[in-house]
This record gives structure tokens, sequence and C-alpha cells, in this order.
């Protein structure tokens, strides 16, 4: 999504169909986060924005990082694996409203 919480035009949406026909087809994407227009560097200095994933990602890498920071570092390996991560990610993820508000969009 961009600052102002549109879904970017190039940004993967639909149910996934490599499982089917024996398998199910799941919601794709699982989650949004900001990957459109994001500011970053240039390798000779000063500054671009960039789009897509390569930039999505570190974004959601950010937010692991948090969560995982709050758990007490003595059971942080005990509790914590990239499926529960994954879990709190998805059911604390905000709904974007508008037109493309529905799951095969932004994930459920």
């Amino acid at each position: 999504i961009d600052y102002a919480d549109n879904i970017a035009s190039f940004s993967s949406r639909g149910m996934s169909t490599w499982e089917l026909p024996r398998g199910y087809g799941r919601f794709k994407p699982d989650i949004v986060a900001y990957g459109r227009d994001v500011t970053g560097s240039k390798i000779q200095g000063g500054c671009r924005t960039l789009s897509g994933t390569s930039v999505a990602s570190p974004v959601v890498a950010g937010a692991v990082c948090l969560l995982a920071s709050t758990v007490p570092e003595e059971t942080r390996w005990q509790i914590l694996n990239p499926a529960s991560m994954k879990q709190a990610l998805v059911e604390g993820a905000q709904r974007v409203r508008g037109r493309d508000a529905h799951a095969y969009v932004q994930g459920q």
C-alpha cells in the first residue's frame, strides 16, 4: 500500500491456484504493507523512492522484530516460530477501507 492506504496496482491479488484441483485455493496476499513510493537512500548519496516487495519486506521484518522484542528473552524461543509470527501479523492487521476492501486484494 502507499501512505494514503491505497493498494498498489502491482500488488498480487486473488486466489492461489497451484493447490487445485485436489487442494484448496488460498487467499493472496496474506497481508499488505507499505511498499509504494517508500523513501530510501541512493548509492551515490541522497534519497530516492522505491516500490515493490523489496521495500515492503523490510517493513514487515521490522514489525516482526518489534513483536518479538515484546516476548521475554527467557521464553522467546519457546513461544516464537515463523507460524506464530505470521499469525500475530495477520490477526493484528487492520483492514484497508475503500473500493479494494475485499479479501482477494488485501488478504483475510
